[in-house]
Formats: structure tokens, sequence, C-alpha cells
């Protein structure tokens, strides 16, 4: 038996990465899609923040007890 194919084309940028998502969901779907730009799951790439701390003059110690301090 062949796979049914069907061809989808999404205007909105922010919706196709919605339908993926929800495809994915579906265990009876295989997805291959071709995207022009990376895929990220939200709007910030994590690894653009490499080295924004790197000047700043605290220790992981007392940045975890910033931390615990303020959610409490």
């Amino acid at each position: 038996m062949t796979p049914d194919t069907i061809i989808l084309k999404v205007r909105d940028k922010n919706k196709f990465y919605f339908l993926i998502q929800l495809l994915e969901q579906l265990g009876f779907v295989d997805i291959d899609f071709n995207d022009s730009e990376k895929r990220t799951k939200g709007k910030h790439d994590f690894f653009k923040s490499a080295g924004l701390l790197k000047n700043w003059k605290i220790t992981a110690g007392e940045l975890r007890e910033k931390a615990w301090k303020r959610n409490q």
C-alpha cells in the first residue's frame, strides 16, 4: 500500500510551526517538510544568549541564592 501525500502551503509562518506541532501529535502521519529558516519552538534562540553574562562579577552560588530569595 502506498502512502497518500498532501502538500500544504502555509501563508503565515507562525501558523506553520503550530501546524507542525499539531501534526507531530498524530501517530499515523509522517512529516517531511522544507523550511527556509531554522525551526525554533519559540521566538528566542537560546544559543544567541551565549556569553550574555560573561562580564558579570557574580558566582553561581550568589546567583542561586538571589533566585531562591526572590521566589519566597
